[in-house]
């Protein structure tokens, strides 16, 4: 193939799969309160949480900094959504509780949240996923396994 015929096709390539980029590249709706009321859970290899949100950006969000250790709490004061941007205004609920920064962007089914010392200097980057979503794949794997088992 001469190289007019071989740019011709690379280019006809490129031209067809185009709408499909296009397409791909389309961002999500924008959430609303009601798509961040919900219970979210995720972690890292150290850390574990647990964010419960009502509609009215009120709720508790607990974290768990080592395995095996003791939970400490935070009440959420407020939950403010800017399109794909959360910041949670939280309290400790506990004197153990050291105070903390979290924001965060919403994404599909996932919150991708900064956590931040406010008085010691370290930051983190967690995901959360929906409890519900979490338990309903925990069950489709564990049924599959069980019926294998059997």
């Amino acid at each position: 193939m001469n190289g007019k015929k071989l740019l011709a096709a690379a280019l006809s390539t490129t031209t067809a799969c185009w709408p499909l980029s296009v397409e791909a590249s389309k961002r999500p709706r924008v959430p609303t309160m009601q798509d961040l009321a919900t219970v979210w859970v995720g972690g890292n290899e150290l850390e574990y949480l647990r964010l419960e949100v009502s509609e009215s950006g009120i709720g508790v969000l607990t974290i768990q900094d080592l395995p095996h250790a003791p939970a400490h709490a935070y009440r959420v004061t407020r939950a403010v959504l800017h399109e794909y941007r959360v910041n949670f205004a939280v309290e400790p609920a506990e004197p153990k509780a050291e105070p903390i920064t979290v924001g965060g962007t919403v994404g599909a089914g996932r919150l991708e949240l900064r956590i931040a010392g406010r008085t010691l200097d370290w930051k983190r980057s967690i995901v959360l996923e929906r409890l519900s979503d979490l338990m309903a794949r925990l069950d489709a794997v564990t049924k599959r396994a069980q019926e294998l088992s059997r």
